[in-house]
């Protein structure tokens, strides 16, 4: 199981790489993302733009990014996700208990969960996708923080 003191800044870069890779793929746009916090510890944020999506879309999207985290992570690990590893990454889990509530009012929240899941892990299953996350991760080893201009090189945006 994943213990947050055991963090390194390699295990930090993928984890970041997940939230980053997971919002570029679902149409944000992700203006900034750090390693660095101010105190100098090593403590993940990124910032994402969505500008073609309505709350209902934002509120998933954001939830599966929230996701894509912890379970990059695990795989770059190579352990298995529990829900243990989301309670160590406290942000992220809120984020994906707050669009649960809300979005799954009809149905079961642990059902939606897992078919949220299930869609970030297809997603990092594509090999071509897994290499993508792999450059990311290795620039933010390199740099710590990637601004636009940075994310636009390693996405390959235009």
């Amino acid at each position: 199981m994943f213990d947050r003191t055991d963090l390194d800044l390699p295990t930090a870069a993928y984890h970041e790489a997940g939230h980053v890779l997971m919002a570029h793929l679902l149409g944000g746009n992700v203006v900034h993302v750090t390693l660095e916090n101010d105190d100098d510890t090593l403590d993940g944020l990124t910032t994402v733009r969505w500008p073609n999506h309505n709350p209902i879309e934002r509120q998933r999207c954001s939830a599966l990014v929230a996701l894509a985290g912890p379970l990059a992570e695990a795989r770059w690990r190579g352990e298995t996700i529990t829900l243990d590893a989301f309670l160590a990454w406290r942000g992220d889990w809120l984020e994906v208990q707050h669009a649960l509530t809300s979005q799954a009012k009809d149905g079961d929240p642990t059902k939606l969960l897992h078919q949220w899941l299930a869609e970030v892990r297809q997603q990092f299953d594509d090999p071509l996708v897994w290499e993508l996350l792999c450059r990311i991760a290795d620039a933010l080893e390199a740099h710590a923080t990637l601004d636009e201009d940075l994310l636009d090189d390693v996405l390959g945006r235009a």
